[in-house]
């Protein structure tokens, strides 16, 4: 399956982020690009069932709530490591998480939207502030998905930002 880069598809939340995370690594020459933003839960199981994910609907991704960078060198993804790579890895995390994101330790190029659990999400406890792309393809993901866990639908809401913990923090460095 093709590696899903449509922001559409990310929670607004997320994708505001991940716009932002974008702009910075470009002002900065650093070559990381999106790899992956949203990931449907068969691609999810597919990936799972080779052993390289989580389950389904127990990754952030099937929320729109995560995303993936990459090495994009010479107009072309690249494996180069070393130390000026992992320097560019530092700065990425260091730029997700002054955004309110978090890394997980085994992953250096995935970032989550802090504050929520798997368990959270799959028992319905998703941000507020949804919109209608977010909306759509999240719902037609969960109507369509037949197997458990299976996640309750969303509903489209106005409520305010301040709901999602990392987002009160911020408002409050701001106000």
């Amino acid at each position: 399956m093709a590696h899903n880069t449509d922001l559409a598809n990310l929670h607004p939340v997320m994708r505001e982020k991940v716009k932002k995370l974008i702009e910075k690594l470009e002002q900065e020459s650093i070559p990381l690009k999106l790899f992956e933003a949203y990931r449907s839960p068969q691609h999810q199981k597919e990936l799972s069932s080779q052993g390289h994910a989580s389950k389904p609907w127990y990754s952030y991704h099937q929320y729109g709530l995560a995303c993936d960078f990459g090495l994009f060198a010479d107009g072309a993804w690249s494996l180069e490591t070393g130390d000026r790579v992992n320097e560019y890895w530092t700065r990425y995390q260091q730029i997700g998480y002054s955004l309110g994101l978090e890394s997980l330790d085994s992953k250096k190029s995935y970032l989550q939207l802090s504050g929520f659990t798997s368990e959270k999400l799959i028992s319905g406890n998703y941000p507020s502030v949804g919109d209608e792309s977010w909306l759509k393809n999240f719902r037609a993901h969960i109507m369509t998905w037949t197997d458990n866990p299976k996640p309750s639908l969303p509903e489209l809401t106005t409520s305010p930002l301040r709901s999602i913990p990392s987002l009160a923090r911020e408002e409050k460095g701001t106000e």
